[in-house]
């Protein structure tokens, strides 16, 4: 924003306090200013709204055509895409929802306390944590093969002889 808008604005903005544009139905508590609020006012609204309107954007647009989804390591907040930058974030695109950063899940196999493979949907980190086999984005358990691995033997050379143990 140039230096002569934000000038303008400021003599504006302090001019239409002082007549009390912008109090609210008391006249004494302010109403919230926002560019909706202040293009009626005779004269200047139309410049401010103008001026407003582009206010904390690069290109002019209004606030809320530059905001979506931001997915977060604790979940998902709606946010400009710098704002989303400067938490860690993962911006989603503009007009993107929070169930765009919902995590891919797929099935899992994974070994039971009695020994017995099963298949449970989950997150690739979840199967992590379960020391499973993650079946991949959108696998089902249906689909999945969680069939154990094959069982061979171990042969290695002791003082003895050949020793054999079973083996995965």
């Amino acid at each position: 924003m140039k230096r002569s808008s934000v000038v303008m604005l400021a003599v504006c903005c302090c001019a239409c306090i002082q007549v009390g544009a912008f109090a609210g139905p008391s006249r004494d508590v302010p109403a919230a200013v926002s560019p909706e609020s202040i293009q009626n006012i005779p004269l200047v609204g139309p410049i401010l709204f103008d001026v407003m309107k582009g206010i904390g954007t690069n290109d002019g647009k209004a606030p809320s055509d530059t905001l979506g989804a931001c997915c977060l390591d604790d979940g998902c907040r709606i946010t400009t895409p710098r704002a989303c930058r400067e938490h860690g974030g993962v911006f989603r695109g503009i007009g993107s929802t929070c169930d765009d950063c919902r995590p891919a899940v797929g099935a899992c196999c994974v070994e039971t306390p009695a020994g017995i493979l099963a298949c449970i949907m989950t997150t690739p980190q979840g199967c992590r944590e379960r020391g499973g086999v993650y079946q991949g984005d959108g696998s089902t358990c249906t689909d999945a093969s969680c069939a154990p691995p094959p069982i061979g033997a171990c042969c290695i050379q002791t003082a003895d002889g050949v020793r054999c143990v079973p083996a995965t």
